[in-house]
C-alpha cells in the first residue's frame, strides 16, 4: 500500500479537504498536488524509505509536501517548529535526512545549525517549492510492503532527548476506523484540531482520519489559545474539536465554551492526558457536550 494514495482514495472530488486561513483545497485539487510533490521529491533524487523532515507552521504546503513525501515512497517526519536549538541539532544530526522541507524564516537558523552537521540534509524552501510542483507531472504512487516505513513522529522530549517513533504505512488505517466508528464522524464533518500536525495526536485524528474519511480538515498556523480557538472555530465552523484537558480548561475559564458550541461544534474529543471529571462537567454545563 501507499499509505498517502490510502488517505486520499474517498474524498469526492468537489469536496473540501483542506482549509487554513483563507485558502482551500479540494479532494482532486489535494490529491493532484500531492502526485505532483510526489513527481518533485523524486526528480530531486529522493529514493524509497529516505527521510525528509517539514519544520512549518501547519499550513495546507506543509500537508502536499508531507504526503508527497510519502507519495514518492519516502518517509515523512513533521517537526515542531518551535523546538529548541538543542532538540532540534539532535534530530538534524540523528534522522539522517535527505531534505527539509522549511520555511525561508528558518533557512538561517537551519544552515547554522547544519553546518555542524555530517552529509547534512538540503534545504527545500516552501517558495521554491510551490513553483517546483508546478514545473512537472503527477505520478503514480509508490507501492510498498504494509509494514514498510510510511513516517517518523517525534517525542516531545519531555523525558530526554526527542526519539523517532516508526510508523507503517498501514498505521494510519485505524485513525478513520476511530473517528468513524467510536466517535461517528463522516465526509459531511469539518474536523478542526488545536494542537499541531507534528503531534500523533492532531496527524492521526485530523489529517489522517480526516482525509480518509473525506471531510474538510481545518489547519491553522498560529499557536492555539482559548480565544484563538474559538476565532477558528466561529470562522471554519467544524463539527468536530479535538483538543487536550490544559485548553478546555482555559476555554472554560476566559468564557469561550459557548461560542463554540453556537458555532455548531456537536464533537468534543480530549486526549494527551487525563481530562479531570469537574472539567468535563463544567464543559457539559458550558457547551452542552462533554469531551
Amino acid at each position: 500500500m501507499n499509505a498517502a494514495a490510502y488517505l486520499l482514495a474517498n474524498g469526492r472530488a468537489e469536496a473540501t479537504a483542506l482549509e487554513c486561513g483563507e485558502e482551500s483545497l479540494t479532494y482532486a485539487e489535494l490529491r493532484d498536488a500531492v502526485a505532483r510533490a510526489g513527481a518533485a521529491w523524486r526528480a530531486r533524487g529522493l529514493r524509497e524509505g529516505e527521510r525528509v523532515l517539514v519544520f512549518a507552521p501547519d499550513c495546507i504546503a506543509w500537508v502536499i509536501a508531507y504526503l508527497g513525501t510519502i507519495w514518492a515512497g519516502a518517509v515523512a517526519v513533521g517537526l515542531n517548529s518551535r523546538l529548541f536549538e538543542r532538540e532540534l541539532s539532535v534530530v538534524l544530526s540523528e534522522s539522517g535526512a535527505r531534505f527539509i522541507w522549511c520555511t525561508e524564516g528558518s533557512r538561517a537558523l537551519l544552515q547554522r545549525l547544519l553546518a555542524n552537521v555530517a552529509d547534512p540534509p538540503q534545504l527545500v524552501i516552501d517558495t521554491q517549492w510551490t513553483e517546483a510542483i508546478k514545473a512537472v507531472a503527477p505520478v503514480a504512487a509508490v507501492e510498498l510492503a504494509d509494514d514498510a516505513m510510511a513516517l517518523w513522529v517525534y517525542t516531545s522530549g519531555t523525558t530526554g532527548l526527542p526519539k523517532a517513533v516508526m510508523h507503517a504505512q498501514r498505521s494510519v488505517i485505524a485513525s478513520a476506523d476511530f473517528a468513524r466508528d467510536i466517535i461517528g464522524l463522516g465526509a459531511s464533518d469539518r474536523i478542526y484540531a488545536s494542537s499541531k500536525m507534528f503531534f500523533a495526536y492532531a496527524l492521526g485524528n485530523s489529517l489522517c482520519a480526516g482525509l480518509r474519511l473525506g471531510a474538510a480538515v481545518i489547519l491553522d498556523r498560529e499557536w492555539p489559545t482559548a480565544e484563538r480557538v474559538a476565532e477558528i472555530v466561529e470562522r471554519h465552523r467544524p463539527t468536530a474539536l479535538f483538543s487536550v484537558p490544559t485548553l478546555y480548561l482555559k476555554m472554560l475559564q476566559s468564557g469561550v465554551a459557548p461560542r463554540l458550541a453556537a458555532a455548531g461544534v456537536r464533537r468534543y474529543v480530549s486526549a494527551g492526558e487525563a481530562l479531570p471529571a469537574a472539567v468535563r462537567r463544567e464543559w457539559r454545563a458550558a457547551a452542552g457536550v462533554a469531551p
